[in-house]
């Protein structure tokens, strides 16, 4: 019931000899009025090619790619992957309490080592973006620690700013009056001990 075209299996298509390579697929605007050469194989079907209907030469060149929200800040639309190969998006990953770490909005799989750490991925699909920015709330404020070796005790730094996803409780931390650098490492204040 969503009125669009999906990418069924991979269709083996036969050629004479000589003849070149070229396979059709939907625009993202293709009705079953507009598109109606479904196996993939040759050209458009006459009066659809200038339609809904484009054409490609490269064996496999129609694949649907999937939609991923890309760019530096996740605000963009979900648009085509280039890699008609790509079966994942990734994101920047939302630390709780202190926000979006560095990196962008993508189409596939997290940079070198990120994955998990500063970097997060999701299994991609036609329709939208599977990586869209995790909702937030309002932000808050925390005070930040410093532990002062010589006098062997935390003290008051300055105010923090702390990130939250949606719904997730303005929290802060501090040190007990017994805390050392070892027991009280949190000393950004923002979120639960």
């Amino acid at each position: 019931s969503k009125n669009k075209f999906y990418e069924r299996a991979e269709t083996t298509c036969k050629r004479k000899k000589g003849s070149a390579i070229k396979c059709n697929k939907p625009k993202a605007s293709a009705t079953a009025t507009t598109y109606t050469n479904k196996d993939g194989c040759g050209p458009c079907a006459g009066e659809t090619k200038d339609g809904g209907c484009e054409e490609c030469s490269t064996e496999s060149c129609n694949k649907i790619p999937i939609k991923c929200v890309q760019g530096t800040d996740g605000k963009a639309a979900a648009t085509d992957c280039t890699d008609v190969k790509a079966t994942k998006c990734s994101q920047p990953k939302f630390i709780e309490y202190t926000g979006f770490s560095a990196g962008n909005y993508a189409c596939g799989v997290c940079a070198g080592d990120t994955k998990d750490k500063t970097c997060k991925e999701c299994d991609g699909n036609t329709d939208d973006g599977c990586n869209k920015p995790k909702e937030t709330d309002a932000d808050f404020k925390c005070f930040s620690f410093e532990f002062n070796k010589s006098k062997n005790k935390f003290y008051e730094k300055a105010e923090t700013t702390c990130k939250r996803k949606k719904g997730s409780a303005i929290m802060c931390s501090k040190p007990k009056a017994s805390a050392t650098a070892t027991t009280y490492t949190n000393t950004n204040g923002c979120g639960p001990c």
